[in-house]
């Protein structure tokens, strides 16, 4: 049943949030996504953190880490998500956004910071 949805769409959007990004549904669900997106070429992956900027679980990470990836972090950003996904849908992507500079815990940065660092 998933895999027939999935196979009919042209996007697909995650809501991460510390709850979704360990569930095995969703894992899943991107498993399947990403396999069909290799043999059609669709559907397209849009992430959006749920007020969650942690680091993602390792096979989430590897799949979603290196995609563009849109924030909700308060309510006052639902029009502006909206306006992103809409954009990312008619033909765009998801806008470069910057982590919150309190919070480094997200992003390749960390993950290339840890790969060029050599042990002491």
């Amino acid at each position: 049943m998933i895999e027939q949805q999935v196979k009919a769409s042209d996007y697909l959007i995650v809501f991460l949030s510390s709850g979704s990004a360990v569930s095995e549904m969703v894992i899943e669900e991107v498993r399947i996504a990403r396999r069909i997106r290799q043999q059609q070429g669709r559907p397209k992956i849009l992430p959006v953190r749920v007020a969650y900027e942690e680091l993602l679980p390792y096979d989430l990470g590897a799949w979603l880490d290196r995609l563009q990836q849109a924030f909700w972090r308060t309510p006052g950003d639902d029009s502006q998500l909206l306006d992103k996904l809409a954009d990312a849908i008619d033909g765009g992507n998801l806008p470069l956004e910057a982590l919150d500079p309190n919070r480094k815990r997200w992003g390749l940065a960390r993950h290339r910071r840890a790969a060029l660092t050599s042990p002491t």
